[in-house]
């Protein structure tokens, strides 16, 4: 029995299409390779893709972050705690507990 012929597929991930180029009608060519290697090959691309493509950050949110942390930290510095005279009333009110609440 002769070999059966290998079934060809044309592939058109970013990655192929960038190595096949156009034709002249400026289509997208792809790349032509065996189906059965068609799986393997579009899940090395996507994970290859997955793992370079990091969103871009908008330079405002950056500096939105940046501001926000410099306040912080200034408010940290020239924080000089709470006032011991100004205690809210319900701290005043309370009454110590009586006894062990453990027993």
């Amino acid at each position: 029995m002769p070999a059966s012929r290998p079934t060809l597929k044309r592939c058109f991930c970013e990655e192929c299409v960038e190595k096949g180029g156009t034709d002249s009608h400026g289509k997208a060519r792809g790349v032509l390779m065996e189906a059965r290697f068609m799986p393997a090959h579009m899940k090395r691309v996507h994970e290859e893709h997955a793992t370079q493509y990091s969103p871009p950050v908008q330079q405002s949110a950056i500096d939105a972050i940046d501001s926000v942390a410099e306040h912080l930290f200034a408010l940290t510095i020239t924080d000089d705690g709470p006032d011991p005279g100004h205690g809210s009333k319900q701290q005043h009110d309370k009454q110590p507990a009586q006894g062990n609440p453990f027993r």
